[in-house]
C-alpha cells in the first residue's frame, strides 16, 4: 500500500486503470507536497491543455495553486518551483482561459477579519496579473462577515461565473 504522511500536505495520487500507483507519476505514483506549514490541504484538480495538473487548496499561509509536470514534478517554471501562493486567503476553485492563465477562486481575508468572495488570476509562469482586478486579486462583500468562492465557470459571453457561499454557509451567492 501507499504510505501517507501525517502531517497535512497536498497529496495528489495517479493511478493506473487497474488501480495500481503509476510508477510513470513521480515514480511512486503519488506526490506528497509541502508548503512549508503544518495545514495544507488541497481541494481541486484541473488539468491543462498541454497535460500539466493543477492542485489548488489552502496552507496556513494562504492559498496554494501546485502545477506538476505529466511525469508528477513540481514544474520549475511556474511561480516558485511549481508553488504558488496568495496570502489572506483559502482556495477552492481553479479555471484556466484561452490563453493559459489560472484563475482561482478564495476566500478572502480583509483589513478587519472579514473573509470576502474572491478570485484572483495568475499567469502562465505563475505570477499574479496586475491587469486583473487590483494587482491580480478582485474581492466582493456581501455584507457578510463570511464568504468565499468555491465553483468558478465561463459563462458564454467569456465572462467568469463564481459560486459560493456567505453568511457562514447559509447562503448561496454568485458574482459575475
Amino acid at each position: 500500500g501507499l504510505n501517507l504522511t501525517t502531517n497535512y500536505n497536498f497529496i495528489v495520487f495517479r493511478l493506473t486503470s487497474n488501480g495500481l500507483p503509476d510508477s510513470s507519476f513521480n515514480s511512486t505514483g503519488k506526490l506528497d507536497f509541502d508548503f512549508n506549514t503544518n495545514s495544507d490541504v488541497s481541494v481541486t484538480l484541473t488539468l491543462q491543455d498541454d497535460g500539466k495538473l493543477l492542485v489548488g487548496g489552502s496552507s496556513e499561509d494562504g492559498a496554494g495553486i501546485l502545477r506538476l509536470t505529466e511525469n508528477g514534478i513540481p514544474d520549475s517554471s511556474f511561480a516558485d518551483d511549481g508553488a504558488f501562493l496568495l496570502t489572506n486567503a483559502g482556495c477552492a476553485g481553479i479555471l484556466v482561459d484561452d490563453l493559459g492563465q489560472i484563475i482561482g477562486g478564495v476566500k478572502i481575508t480583509t483589513a478587519f477579519d472579514q473573509e470576502d468572495f474572491g478570485l484572483f488570476r495568475i499567469l502562465q509562469n505563475g505570477n499574479l496579473d496586475s491587469t486583473f482586478g487590483e494587482d491580480g486579486v478582485i474581492a466582493t462583500d456581501f455584507g457578510n462577515s463570511s464568504e468565499a468562492s468555491h465553483f468558478l465557470a465561463f459563462a458564454a459571453d467569456g465572462k467568469i461565473l463564481s459560486g459560493g457561499y456567505t453568511n457562514f454557509n447559509q447562503d448561496f451567492a454568485v458574482a459575475r
